[in-house]
């Protein structure tokens, strides 16, 4: 052989081989979470490592654990599987995600680590019989079933105490009473190099650890530095008679939380009257919507003279109300005097949207037919123009409980209206709802990364560049991205991608090296010529699920996602090309102007204006960054109350920004370095769906209707009840 090439062909055959031993893995993990133990005995005799571990290091015995497939466990362990591989997304074990007692008990018997943790965890909920199964699998000593015991007696659960008591070999110790001047040096303002602000303060001897979210857990003390709380321990490092440092860890997992100084004095970088709308009020819009978050996803519109304050119940600044059957999570989108909106509606009768801030990963339970249509309203009076329907089935794939069956958004360029449905329709109207084409994309199955039975709901949006429209499928299997064309329907060109599945609205960017497709996706952030789908750039290091949408400004492409552990913002060049993802501890490079490892927002998406850019968490805390350095300029919660949980993106007009809660209170703040909320006001209704701005009139799309708010120059025409 000659020795120039073999390099060449080695890597062609090491390439080739990972990816076959890949697919072997994924294979293998798989059948486990389908509790296919003959598949698995068959793998297993053929050499495959039980404890190989595929995509986010989830192993057979990780799935088999947390479908609680009794057998395939006790096989699984049978040869070998280690309990201990916890994966890099939730950092849990098999043990952690099981609350089944016989796996339980075998995970304990086979050497899991953390079998103090999952015992604290089950006395501080009261769950007697997971107690009992534990402490009868594994060999505690009593300070471990000491703790417990406090953790139950704390949470008032008698039967879990007294069950403790009776398994320990002596007499169990008590916490000890710290004073009140110990746990002042401990008591202070902390904060995570994720931007997570946490407060520890003393209430009647006790130490009070509060959440950003607002959960307050009380803490038990081991000694003046070390306290637990269910499965976690809590540790503070003291110098000088003060704390300087907190971690809080369990068995896998480790946050630390830096003290923040009382006397740091806030950061304020650039005055309120610099602040330059100048190339925003270029790109933003008065009387046109025209696709999710507007113009170029941008989020913004200009002269809209829209009140600070409304009141929907009151009918306070209340322009029209008009009721949309069904349940939708699109936003509605404006041509001129026209508004659309679509939806899905279930021969179940009215559904429900289950708001909050949770981790459950249920689908809702409609198996029903369901009617998908478009509806056309006159955007001065509410008034219903015309309605169409584009399908009618039961539904391919279920909706997660915060989701909907009609969630993608339509597009407009004031000829046509594309709309693509969940059932899997991308259909395209006139203006006067006479249908041009239908074109059927098949199953849209978009849910959970590492378990199929998890059902989602398709959400991302497709987009009008020139003559096409263009999707983002990111699905379970067999990923896309796609243009047609706006007259016939005809696919013009198609990208396959290796990607799980991703919920963001693709946007195009129009920079001077041409016209850029934005993706943000798991595996990677991925820019594409517009116009052939040829991919220009990719970017790695993203959160497993990716839902905020990518945007230009300030000639850089802002991506983001917050699915926890990596939360991400990149600030991207125009003109980036290749692979250009950061070197472990870069924060930029010849393609990246700026990032940030932590504090990206997990389902709204941001918005940048003026100098500024803004993202706001789940839990309404917004953020403000300076849009050319990434330099954070403030952190407040917007939350408060029932507004406690935050879906919908943020969208301004004329110096405002408009953060909308799930409860339907929608905060305006002014724009700039220094925070300042001007009002709070109430739709009276849930409301997850983005607003739309135009016509000098917010466009809410709440659970059962929608509402217009603006000035009340003119007699409200339409209103129905």
């Amino acid at each position: 052989m000659n020795p120039r090439y073999s390099p060449i062909l080695f890597g062609l055959l090491f390439t080739a081989f990972t990816s076959v031993a890949d697919d072997n893995v994924e294979t293998f993990v798989e059948a486990s979470r389908l509790g296919n133990a003959e598949q698995l005995a068959a793998m297993l005799e053929a050499g495959t490592d039980v404890n190989s571990q595929a995509k986010f290091s989830i192993t057979a015995l990780w799935q088999a654990a947390s479908k609680e497939h009794v057998a395939v466990v006790k096989q699984l362990l049978a040869a070998k599987a280690n309990p201990n591989i916890p994966d890099t997304v939730w950092k849990a074990t098999p043990l952690m995600l099981t609350n089944n007692p016989e796996i339980v008990a075998m995970l304990v018997a086979a050497g899991a680590k953390d079998a103090a943790a999952k015992l604290r965890a089950a006395a501080a909920s009261g769950s007697f019989n997971m107690v009992k199964t534990i402490i009868t699998a594994a060999t505690l000593d009593d300070r471990w079933l000491a703790i417990a015991r406090s953790q139950a007696q704390l949470a008032g659960h008698q039967d879990v105490v007294e069950l403790l008591e009776q398994t320990a070999k002596a007499a169990l110790s008590e916490p000890p009473v710290l004073a009140a001047e110990d746990l002042q040096t401990l008591v202070g303002n902390y904060v995570s190099e994720r931007l997570e602000e946490v407060k520890v303060s003393q209430t009647d001897g006790q130490l009070i650890f509060q959440t950003s979210l607002g959960q307050i857990l009380t803490l038990i003390p081991r000694n003046q530095s070390i306290f637990d709380h269910s499965a976690y321990t809590y540790k503070f490092d003291i110098a000088d008679g003060q704390a300087f440092q907190l971690s809080q860890s369990s068995s896998f997992s480790q946050r630390i939380f830096k003290r923040i100084s009382s006397s740091k004095k806030p950061l304020s970088i650039v005055n309120q009257e610099e602040n330059d709308w100048t190339l925003d009020d270029a790109i933003a819009t008065t009387d046109v919507w025209p696709q999710f978050r507007g113009l170029s996803a941008r989020g913004l519109a200009v002269q809209q003279n829209l009140p600070e304050n409304w009141n929907v119940e009151t009918k306070e600044s209340l322009r029209w109300k008009t009721a949309i059957p069904g349940l939708g999570n699109s936003c509605p989108v404006v041509w001129k005097n026209r508004v659309f909106i679509s939806t899905a509606v279930s021969s179940a009768g009215n559904a429900d949207l289950r708001i909050g801030l949770y981790g459950d990963g249920d689908a809702a339970n409609d198996e029903s037919v369901h009617i998908w249509r478009l509806y056309c309203l006159a955007s001065d009076t509410g008034e219903i123009l015309w309605e169409q329907s584009a399908d009618e089935r039961i539904p391919l794939v279920k909706r997660h409980l915060k989701s909907s069956q009609a969630n993608p958004t339509p597009a407009t360029n004031g000829r046509n209206v594309v709309v693509l449905f969940n059932s899997g329709r991308l259909c395209c109207f006139d203006m006067d709802g006479n249908q041009s084409w239908q074109r059927d994309l098949g199953k849209l199955d978009s849910g959970a990364f590492n378990d199929r039975d998890h059902q989602w709901g398709f959400g991302s949006s497709p987009i009008i560049y020139a003559s096409t429209i263009v999707v983002q499928c990111d699905l379970q299997e067999d990923s896309f991205v796609a243009a047609f064309d706006i007259t016939s329907g005809e696919e013009i060109w198609r990208t396959n991608r290796q990607e799980v599945p991703s919920w963001g609205t693709p946007t195009i960017c129009t920079t001077v090296e041409g016209p850029q497709l934005i993706t943000n996706g798991t595996n990677f952030v991925r820019s594409y010529d517009a116009r052939t789908g040829n991919e220009l750039w990719r970017l790695g290091r993203n959160a497993a699920i990716t839902v905020p949408t990518p945007f230009m400004a300030h000639n850089l492409i802002f991506v983001t996602s917050g699915y926890r552990p990596i939360q991400p913002i990149y600030a991207v060049r125009t003109d980036a090309r290749g692979d250009i993802s950061l070197a472990d501890g870069e924060e930029s490079n010849s393609h990246i102007s700026w990032s940030q490892d932590r504090g990206g927002p997990y389902l709204p998406s941001p918005l940048a204006y003026g100098n500024y850019l803004y993202t706001c968490g789940n839990n309404g805390l917004v953020t403000c960054y300076d849009a050319k350095t990434g330099d954070r300029i403030y952190r407040k919660r917007c939350g408060r109350g029932s507004a406690t949980s935050f879906t919908a993106s943020l969208v301004a007009a004329d110096g405002k920004i408009y953060v909308t809660s799930e409860s339907g209170t929608v905060f305006t703040i002014k724009a700039g370095p220094n925070y300042e909320l001007i009002n709070e006001n109430s739709l009276g209704e849930i409301c997850l769906a983005t607003p739309a701005i135009a016509n000098q009139q917010l466009l809410f799309r709440t659970q059962h209707h929608l509402v217009s708010i603006g000035q009340l120059d003119t007699p409200n025409k339409s209103e129905e009840e």
